[in-house]
């Protein structure tokens, strides 16, 4: 054998040493290997569904206005943490992602969201479009980095840039959509406080976070003509539902109402004929009885309705103790057993007979 020869050999002993730790490695990707890492991964994608669907369950205790927006904020950090370890796991069970996995993510967080709310029924806590849609926002914004820092063979190069930026304004639009409403629950409280005697004020938005319906729908609109009151501006309309008791609720009361003397409420009645109202008051000792709380039921009669009640009839309320008007829970205005569904305007809602710094003796 000459020179040549043997260097030939050589340069076939050097390919086939070069080539082995590649040939070694592809020996670990055996379709065996492949089989058992995409059961590795739809068992931690089944796990996870199950475990969002069950945190969906879980009850809540009493929340104030913070908290409750802190909860509905945390959808958007949840579903992009799920969709970040959804897409983890495929990733493990494939080796590489394509285009077609980004469909089975979003049919999987559509599925997901929806189920979270559905299965709400039945407990403390209740469905909500709002948190559907943050849902979709925190996978889709986590989903759009995932391609912008790991591409792979999910875009062409050339396109690349594009989806940085678009991966960019998606992470601030997310950011806002958190940082925004908890900023407006932290003020509204404040808000709230500076306009006692008030309980609300039609003419700034933070009655909104406070008020609740049930059976009903609850608006701020321009004062109609028919009041033919000039000085408002707005006023809140109240469409109460043809059921047993549709309800308008204001919830986390400016607490201390002890300096005051008269709960007073304007409401105007529209349509012609008479409406069974209940106003009922609660405060922070409530536990759920009947006998324990302040409950009068009146009859409005159509336009306009002036209602007073003293608060001394709201501490004597309670059948076994003295309602805490230090410590107010919440205030409704409800239906009972209207023959029909009705439309009222909440003109003003305000304390009176103060003899503290909030306003003049009345």
């Amino acid at each position: 054998m000459d020179l040549s020869d043997r260097e030939g050999h050589g340069t076939e002993r050097g390919h086939t040493r070069a080539e082995n730790p590649q040939g070694a490695r592809q020996q670990h990707s055996t379709p065996a290997g492949h089989g058992l890492r995409a059961r590795v991964a739809l068992a931690g994608i089944a796990f996870l569904s199950v475990a969002l669907l069950a945190q969906a369950r879980l009850p809540t205790g009493p929340e104030d206005l913070f908290e409750r927006t802190l909860r509905d904020t945390a959808h958007l950090p949840l579903f992009g943490l799920a969709a970040a370890l959804w897409l983890s796991l495929a990733r493990f069970g494939r080796g590489e992602l394509r285009r077609l996995d980004l469909l089975a993510l979003l049919a999987w967080v559509v599925l997901l969201a929806a189920g979270t709310e559905w299965v709400q029924r039945g407990t403390s806590r209740d469905a909500s479009m709002g948190d559907f849609a943050r849902d979709l926002a925190g996978a889709g914004t986590l989903t759009l980095l995932w391609i912008a820092i790991r591409p792979g063979a999910l875009l062409p190069h050339r396109g690349r840039s594009g989806w940085r930026v678009s991966a960019l304004l998606a992470a601030i639009a997310t950011l806002t959509m958190a940082v925004v409403p908890l900023v407006r629950a932290f003020r509204a409280p404040a808000l709230r406080d500076a306009s006692l005697p008030r309980l609300v004020d039609f003419d700034r938005d933070w009655i909104r976070r406070f008020a609740d319906t049930r059976d009903a729908r609850f608006t701020l609109v321009p004062a109609p003509p028919e009041l033919g009151d000039s000085t408002r501006s707005r006023v809140g309309r109240i469409d109460f539902g043809r059921s047993d008791y549709p309800a308008w609720i204001l919830r986390e009361l400016s607490e201390d109402w002890s300096p005051y003397r008269r709960l007073e409420i304007d409401l105007y009645l529209a349509g012609q004929e008479g409406y069974p109202l209940v106003v009922r008051a609660e405060d922070q000792a409530h536990e759920g009885a009947w006998s324990d709380r302040f409950h009068r039921t009146v009859t409005l009669r159509p336009g306009h309705n002036h209602l007073v009640v003293e608060l001394r009839d709201l501490r004597q309320a309670p059948a076994k103790r003295e309602m805490d008007l230090r410590h107010m829970r919440s205030l409704t205005l409800f239906g009972d057993r209207p023959p029909a569904a009705r439309t009222l305007y909440l003109l003003d809602l305000r304390l009176s007979g103060s003899t503290g710094p909030h306003a003049p003796e009345g």
